[in-house]
């Protein structure tokens, strides 16, 4: 999923001026603020609230349109003492600049330039070891957005979560951390979860990515699996008795537990997962992706005397090896 772009963007304003009451007598009338957000290099931000308040009361909102515009009523009879323009999320407004225009008909604010450095960064990773009510989920604070890191953890709900939802706290700070959730309020079997990772400093709480916990997903997880030159794969069960042609496009076009990224192993690849489990069947023939340079005959697992071999090539076999019947298994490689 894509980055909220309003989180990462909510800063301070940069107006001057100082904050001016309202209790002189006489104004009647109403007060139009207008202007444009932008970034810091100045592209106009659309879907950004802005909003007209004493700190406590919100009087008037609205969002940017496409080009960042906004324009904003104020009725001046209906506010008391000092009142502000804030910008951004209702969670994060912890900066305020006083409006200026006070009792003018229109004023016109122009570009409000924001600078991405308030809010921290944050990554949601990874979940894994996932059960019925539990998961484990790796999370980074790359950024601790120009001030201290209070808090950071991970929060999940059956929508996309904020800190209002459940959470979990896990220290303090930048840097790498693993958070493991087990509740028995989840069951991942008969609804779909969201989990990011959150950290907050004092201009408010960054969020990562948030990834989704569904039952396909918990099922993916419960597939045999295997370490193998710095990554897990996942194993595919077996898909049956076919020729080897058949057996590439059956891979290749393979889509379950919601990945279509499966893929036909190799020799090398179906020796480990001969080697490091005990889910091949001792008594059939298995397929690899490998194929002789010289004739595009291809390699097999066979077990020879409880030992398994990687068996084929141009040598052993000849050009019509391919169109034998072997079994196959898809695996895939967790990035």
């Amino acid at each position: 999923m894509k980055k909220n772009l309003i989180i990462l963007l909510l800063v301070p304003i940069l107006f001057a001026g100082c904050l001016r009451s309202l209790e002189k007598e006489g104004i009647t009338n109403e007060t139009i603020y207008k202007g444009r957000v932008v970034d810091k290099d100045s592209k106009p931000l659309s879907g950004i609230m802005v909003r007209i308040t004493n700190g406590n009361l919100i009087y008037n909102s609205m969002a940017t349109d496409k080009d960042g515009m906004f324009q904003i009523v104020v009725d001046i009879n209906k506010i008391d003492n000092k009142y502000f323009i804030q910008v951004g999320e209702e969670w994060s407004l912890v900066k305020r600049s006083s409006l200026k225009g006070f009792g003018q008909d229109v004023y016109d604010y122009g570009d409000i330039p924001f600078v991405n450095i308030n809010l921290p960064e944050v990554e949601t990773l990874e979940l894994t070891n996932m059960t019925q009510n539990s998961f484990t989920c790796k999370c980074n604070v790359k950024s601790q957005g120009g001030a201290i890191i209070t808090e950071r953890g991970v929060c999940w709900s059956t929508n996309i979560p904020t800190i209002s939802d459940n959470k979990e706290p896990f220290g303090s700070g930048a840097g790498m951390f693993f958070c493991t959730i087990s509740e028995q309020s989840i069951n991942i079997y008969t609804t779909t979860y969201y989990v990011r990772a959150y950290a907050i400093n004092e201009y408010g709480v960054g969020y990562g990515d948030a990834l989704e916990i569904n039952s396909s997903k918990l099922a993916y997880f419960s597939l045999p699996s295997m370490e193998y030159g710095g990554y897990i794969y996942h194993i595919y069960q077996d898909l049956g008795a076919m020729q080897w042609q058949q057996a590439n496009s059956a891979c290749e076009n393979l889509v379950a537990y919601e990945y279509d990224d499966w893929y036909f192993p190799n020799k090398e690849e179906m020796m480990s997962i001969a080697t490091k489990t005990d889910i091949l069947n001792k008594e059939y023939v298995y397929w690899t992706s490998t194929t002789s340079f010289t004739d595009g005959a291809s390699y097999y697992l066979e077990c020879v005397d409880e030992i398994w071999k990687a068996i084929g090539g141009d040598y052993y076999h000849g050009k019509n090896m391919p169109y034998n019947t072997y079994h196959v298994i898809p695996v895939r490689k967790d990035r």
